[in-house]
């Protein structure tokens, strides 16, 4: 059979003696070289065939309209890949190029043909093993073999964005080819999501997590799992290597081919730690470390695949009561009493941000799940789900009246709701990229929002009105805090800065300079003179607020820090990091004073209460810790 590809062709279908459609007039012979077989996929503004030249199986690409941003899109994707010479990214034909022009169509059809790659997708395979996992060492090499070539493909700023089981191939030698690319309008124009007849879903903003989601899917045999719960359905495979999956999933950064670089070193000294353990040579008659033992000590070397998570903003309230103070308990002491009192199953995925009212009876969370939930902090119960957020939930805080929650998310939107009634009061929309932080100024009428569009816009609560929108940034906004007296604002970002803005002007007062990596949580002591930020550096760093200078630099965590909170005697802090612990922290004196465990992974948010008595915790594994002092 013999293809037309004219999309306005009443009769596609012809006969292969053929030269010229019946039906229409066009070409079935393209360029005199390519018949079209049969159609094997379509997107949404493209189809995808099989062709043949000379009894040799190709592919054929075709975009299906002439709107001109698509057609630069897809003239600049045929001439990178065209670049490409790797056997795990399909080859682009000499002179594979071209258009035609379809009888009675008022604009010409842009085609690509490139090589077909044979075997099957990831997707058949794992089912014709009658959906058993693969094993350990098999995925490990996959793993090698795709950051590989995603490698490659950054070498010319190429990004997939589609990796997904059906899009990856196992050819007959058992290595693996990417069969397919997305197109950043498609991407554009789905949500950044693209439908694939399963639970996968590739991100643009990072090929790496959709990588980390193919290989649960690989791991466990099943292509729609609970991220949160997906390591007790993969029992054989080692913690070390769980642990790189799930960093994996958390990289929601733009890749690039230093990053790709990194991940491949970590797995180098994975596969060393499991397979080529270094062990000390013991004297006689001792017995040799166990294994599991040298693994535990590798783990703590796997260093962070990073990945930026907002800061549970404290909510900005000049509070008049000192607890510790009155209980008399010194950083020290409040650190030892201190413990886990209640854990909560509350989301089906991670919980990016948590916060507690200013009266301490109320949690709020926030959730990758898309859902904001209520808590009563005493019981532990659901009080309120609300939904509305088309994507991830990164922020959420509350407002000095505990009547509104203000929440940020990945689908560029900021909400605003009531919290008694669980109604959506507001929508505010103006930036173009993810919401990473909201913030509610003390006056209760002012919201600040930070983006990875490189803004943070300043919003009225009541109207909704954009009030002003600040640059200053050279990169993704990640962090943002107002000042206790409502007139300093500060902001963090992947440029490893920290700027200080005067809230009511917009004017920029002050740059800081100290990590050297991304800062993505930061929080200010009520005494309004104290700054804590938190780095992908794996440091804290404490600043004189007033005057820019860092009075000291905290390093205990072994693993990159995703959140800080500062209690009301603005001397003692908490962190939350993906080395699954809280260290509480003396900031006079930059002591770590106690790790807390509990969590059986990365812990991304923390909260304390008004009256320093509770901490709440929010996990990867979507569970709250109320840790409470006893």
């Amino acid at each position: 059979m013999s293809l037309c590809i004219n999309p306005f062709c009443p009769n596609p279908k012809n006969p292969d003696n053929l030269l010229f459609c019946p039906a229409c007039g066009s070409e079935l012979l393209l360029e005199g070289r390519y018949r079209v077989r049969r159609q094997i996929g379509e997107g949404v503004f493209n189809k995808t065939y099989e062709v043949s030249e000379q009894n040799t199986a190709k592919v054929l690409k075709v975009l299906t309209n002439n709107i001109p941003e698509h057609v630069e899109f897809f003239t600049r994707q045929a001439l990178i890949l065209s670049k490409f010479n790797h056997s795990g990214i399909p080859k682009v034909e000499p002179e594979g190029y071209f258009t035609v022009f379809p009888k009675n169509s008022n604009f010409p059809l842009h085609c690509l043909v490139m090589e077909r790659i044979e075997g099957i997708d990831l997707e058949t395979y794992i089912k014709q093993r009658g959906e058993r996992p693969i094993p350990q060492k098999l995925a490990i090499e996959w793993l090698r073999q795709l950051i590989n070539i995603l490698q490659e493909a950054y070498s010319q700023e190429f990004f997939y964005w589609n990796i997904v089981p059906s899009k990856i191939a196992v050819k007959p030698d058992g290595n693996l080819a990417l069969i397919d690319f997305r197109s950043d309008f498609e991407i554009a124009n789905n949500n950044h999501s693209p439908s694939t007849g399963s639970n996968w879903r590739a991100r643009a903003q990072s090929d790496f997590s959709a990588v980390g989601s193919t290989f649960v899917f690989l791991l466990t045999g099943k292509n729609s799992i609970e991220l949160a719960s997906w390591r007790a359905s993969a029992s054989h495979i080692s913690p070390l290597l769980l642990d790189f999956i799930d960093e994996l999933i958390q990289f929601p950064a733009q890749p690039s081919r230093a990053s790709a670089e990194k991940i491949l070193q970590r797995l180098a000294e994975i596969e060393a730690a499991l397979y080529f353990p270094k062990l000390e040579t013991l004297p006689a008659g001792s017995e040799k470390l166990p294994l599991s033992c040298a693994l535990q000590n590798a783990k703590a070397e796997v260093a962070a695949i990073i990945s930026p998570h907002p800061s549970a903003v404290k909510p900005a309230i000049d509070l008049q009561v000192d607890a510790k103070a009155q209980q008399g308990l010194t950083p020290e002491e409040w650190a030892q009493k201190i413990n886990l009192c209640n854990t909560i199953k509350a989301h089906s995925n991670i919980i990016y941000s948590v916060a507690i009212s200013p009266d301490g009876q109320t949690i709020v969370s926030g959730s990758r799940d898309y859902t904001i939930k209520v808590w009563h902090l005493v019981s532990g119960k659901c009080i309120h789900t609300f939904k509305g957020h088309l994507g991830w939930v990164h922020s959420v805080a509350l407002a000095p009246d505990s009547q509104v929650i203000v929440s940020g998310s990945d689908d560029n939107t900021i909400k605003i709701w009531s919290l008694n009634s669980g109604q959506l009061l507001r929508t505010l929309k103006g930036h173009s990229d993810w919401v990473k932080s909201v913030a509610l100024a003390p006056d209760g009428e002012t919201i600040v929002s930070g983006s990875y569009d490189g803004t943070i816009k300043v919003w009225s609560l009541n109207s909704g009105q954009l009030l002003r929108t600040l640059n200053g940034h050279c990169g993704r906004i990640n962090c943002i805090a107002i000042a206790p007296n409502g007139q300093i604002l500060v902001s963090g970002a992947e440029d490893k800065t920290l700027n200080i803005w005067n809230l009511k002007s917009g004017e920029r007062l002050r740059t800081l300079k100290g990590h050297s990596d991304s800062i993505v949580s930061i929080a200010i002591a009520t005494n309004g003179k104290t700054l804590v930020s938190a780095s992908y550096d794996n440091t804290l760093k404490v600043w004189n607020l007033q005057t820019g200078e860092v009075t000291s630099t905290l390093k205990r965590h072994s693993h990159w820090i995703n959140c800080v909170a500062i209690a009301s005697d603005s001397r003692t802090a908490i962190s939350a990091s993906a080395d699954k612990t809280l260290k509480v922290w003396n900031l006079d004196t930059g002591r770590c004073l106690r790790s807390l465990k509990g969590h059986s992974n990365s812990v991304f948010s923390v909260a304390i209460s008004p009256d320093d008595l509770t901490v709440v915790s929010g996990g990867y594994d979507g569970t709250l810790k109320v840790w409470q002092i006893q």
